[in-house]
């Protein structure tokens, strides 16, 4: 069965797609489908300066880390995009959505996307942009349970769409994501980053972090794509995500989360202006996941954390107010202190249920259950 994945627009401060998009080829490959992975351009001189700056002469030269998959360049006249059985739709970009979304409905036979939170609530099931959603995908991929028992939750919406949504984590590998590689480094924090500048989201951790490195004279504190001072934080700078994981990941030995509330860029999704307990969430927080795979417990306000994401108490450890840095402090120092323990708790956790072989396994069922139904 052939399944072709419509992948991100290139971004210049990134490559030619996104985490997901590789280990989803990888993992539908394994699976037995026969995979393309579509990237959209807008006109052979924006592919042109891609494969420049990257110094190839084709896409298909990118990293497949082992796996057997075609990398294509797909353009709004249809050029390089074929016909098939499947079609994942991953990008996200209304430009992409408004120049390829013809070609994908055309090309595609069945048409599925992963969703991250995206009902509000069982009275939101009827509202336009949910049956919108139904309407337009043959499957719906929910990253969350949540989401899922609100859909199960209702039996005519549920007898209705039957069949045509599933749950499918976002995941993380296991293989690039380990404990073992913290092996004699010395204590070390990873703190996310907001989006842009925006302090708020994360100096409730400043004062904590300022008493621990008198505990701790070697200990380091490291951020992903941007300096923090207040934390005097080493930035580990943006790239391929491979390099983020034996860069950030694969070190630290705990992970901070920021208070969204102070990051706009992540609320941007229609739940969290309308579910009070959603206003300070991302609507999935795969770093999350990431953290805890490499043998790293999260710390962060129990608003910040999707609860189905980790174990509270034992892979990931709340504080209830972001004034008290007493609770902070004593909150980080346990995961460092505990880190043998909870290291192999995080790691256990992680890849028992949000391992990418697990996630595909779900979709591909899905989509082949649904393909039988829709196509005999």
């Amino acid at each position: 069965m052939k399944l072709t994945i419509f992948g991100k627009h290139p971004v210049p401060q990134g490559g030619f797609n996104g985490v997901m998009s590789i280990f989803e080829a990888i993992g539908f490959g394994r699976s037995g489908f026969e995979v393309t992975l579509a990237i959209p351009f807008e006109n052979e001189q924006e592919h042109a300066l891609l494969l420049e700056k990257h110094r190839v002469s084709s896409l298909d030269e990118f990293p497949k880390f082992g796996a057997k998959f075609k990398i294509v360049p797909v353009f709004p006249d249809g050029t390089n995009f074929d016909q098939t059985d499947v079609l994942v739709y991953q990008s996200y970009f209304p430009k992409d959505h408004e120049l390829f979304w013809g070609l994908c409905q055309e090309r595609g036979r069945l048409l599925t996307k992963n969703f991250p939170k995206f009902v509000t609530n069982s009275e939101s099931l009827r509202e336009g942009h949910i049956v919108g959603q139904f309407k337009q995908f043959d499957l719906i991929a929910c990253a969350l349970r949540e989401d899922v028992a609100l859909l199960d939750g209702d039996t005519t919406f549920a007898r209705e769409f039957a069949g045509a949504y599933a749950y499918v984590p976002r995941g993380a590998s296991p293989e690039m994501l380990h404990p073992g590689f913290k092996a004699g480094l010395p204590p070390t924090i990873g703190m996310d980053t907001p989006n842009n500048n925006e302090p708020e989201s994360v100096q409730h951790y400043f004062e904590a972090i300022e008493r621990l490195r008198r505990d701790y004279p070697d200990l380091r504190v490291l951020s992903v794509g941007r300096e923090i001072p207040g934390a005097n934080a080493e930035k580990v700078p943006f790239g391929r995500f491979d390099g983020i994981y034996e860069r950030f990941f694969n070190q630290i030995h705990t992970y901070l989360t920021i208070n969204y509330e102070h990051s706009p860029q992540h609320l941007q999704a229609r739940v969290q202006q309308e579910v009070a307990s959603w206003r300070r969430k991302a609507i999935y927080e795969v770093q999350n996941i990431e953290a805890q795979m490499s043998g790293a417990p999260l710390v962060g306000h129990r608003d910040n954390i999707i609860a189905e994401l980790y174990i509270p108490g034992k892979t990931g450890f709340n504080f209830q107010d972001f004034d008290d840095a007493e609770a902070i402090y004593k909150t980080i120092k346990f995961t460092l202190d505990n880190h043998g323990e909870l290291s192999r708790a995080s790691r256990d956790f992680a890849v028992r249920n949000f391992s990418w072989d697990r996630c595909i396994e779900l979709w591909s069922k899905a989509i082949r259950d649904r393909f039988q139904t829709l196509f005999g």
